[in-house]
């Protein structure tokens, strides 16, 4: 049995959310800047979502053994024609890192976009120096479609960016398609 389970995320969850958006060391992993957020945007920004959910689903990644909200799984950006949409992930919870929740939460996420979804491409984008996260989305299958440098403002400095993506076919052919 599955370690964790995904569920939508709720306005209830923003509080979580939003401490794992003011933590530095959770951001610092990601392609966009830190900002400072109030509780109050994000409230307003998950309203957003909620009353136009059409091209965004929204997961938290929760522990099966006492649901406890350890992440965020986003599939963003459906495109209905190329039956595309962008994947990003975020282990908020530091003591639930380095455990494989990432992993098992990756395939899971992929497996609702293409069998749920009926999405034909994931895609997806990653500072290259952010080794763990490029090595697990190679694990999981994805492939290296290019590098965007200098793509990224991190902490004073620019960083790389790399492409990634993965075909439904790619993605059976891997982890099955059930």
């Amino acid at each position: 049995m599955s370690g964790i389970y995904l569920r939508e995320l709720g306005e209830a969850d923003m509080a979580l959310v939003n401490a794992w958006r003011r933590d530095r060391e959770v951001t610092d992993l990601l392609c966009g800047p830190f900002r400072h957020v109030s509780i109050e945007t994000d409230v307003a920004w998950f309203r957003g979502y909620a009353s136009s959910r059409a091209s965004a689903t929204r997961l938290a990644i929760c522990l099966r053994e006492n649901d406890r909200h350890v992440g965020n799984l986003y599939l963003l950006d459906a495109q209905p024609i190329e039956r595309a949409c962008e994947f990003h992930i975020l282990i908020g919870d530091r003591a639930q890192r380095g455990k494989g929740l990432g992993k098992e939460a990756t395939i899971l996420g992929l497996r609702h976009a293409f069998h749920d979804g009926n999405m034909h491409r994931v895609h997806l984008r990653v500072l290259a120096a952010n080794t763990r996260a490029v090595s697990l989305y190679k694990k999981c299958g994805f492939t290296l479609e290019g590098v965007l440098r200098d793509a990224a403002f991190k902490n004073g400095k620019f960083l790389d960016v790399q492409l990634m993506s993965m075909l439904r076919d790619e993605f059976d052919a891997r982890h099955g398609n059930g």
